[in-house]
């Protein structure tokens, strides 16, 4: 005979554990929120329920994130689903407004640029290139440029300083997979650094 209640049972049979029932229902209770309000919540507002998150450990956030991840690349891809069946009924039935953007079926254009030397000596000034050209600074190979910047004799530093602006931010969660960095490849599951 089970001692759980019906709804904490079914949450263990579907998520395998209290702990990533509470994400589901916190996602969703965001997703909630979303929905009516248009905005995100403010978290400091959100005592009770993510109070949770507070009594986890370091292996047990972690599950969380990857659980959060997880349903990040499902609803991407339920995302795409439906816009193939909305690309589909527009394709027959029209062209829809639906809330504050319209959808149409129309041609899509990519393009790639096949000689950025001969662009950017045709536009000539820097003026105009800055114009006509945006950077993505993450496009940039930051290590191209620090070997570039050693081999004409300027150093990194001075190239850095010359065209880029840079703000640290110490406490930013980053990930790397084990097989690309022998510190956590060295390291078991729930092992700290």
């Amino acid at each position: 005979m089970s001692v759980l209640p019906g709804s904490t049972k079914r949450a263990l049979l579907l998520h395998g554990s209290p702990m990533i029932a509470h994400l589901h229902d916190l996602i969703n209770w965001v997703a909630k929120y979303d929905r009516h309000t248009g905005a995100m919540p403010e978290w400091q507002h959100l005592e009770d329920d993510e109070a949770f998150l507070d009594e986890l450990s370091g292996v047990e956030l972690g599950e969380c994130l990857a659980e959060a991840e997880r349903m990040i690349r499902a609803a991407r891809a339920v995302k795409t689903h439906v816009e193939e069946y909305l690309a589909d009924d527009i394709a027959e039935h029209g062209a829809i407004r639906l809330g504050d953007s319209g959808y149409y079926i129309g041609s899509s254009t990519e393009r790639k640029l096949i000689n950025a030397e001969g662009l950017l000596d045709w536009l000539g000034d820097p003026d105009t290139i800055g114009k006509a050209v945006r950077v993505n600074t993450s496009n940039i190979r930051i290590s191209f440029v620090k070997g570039y910047a050693e081999e004409e004799g300027i150093g990194w530093e001075a190239a850095r300083d010359t065209f880029f602006e840079e703000t640290t931010d110490e406490k930013k969660l980053r990930k790397v997979p084990a097989m690309k960095s022998k510190w956590v490849e060295a390291l078991k599951h729930g092992e700290r650094r």
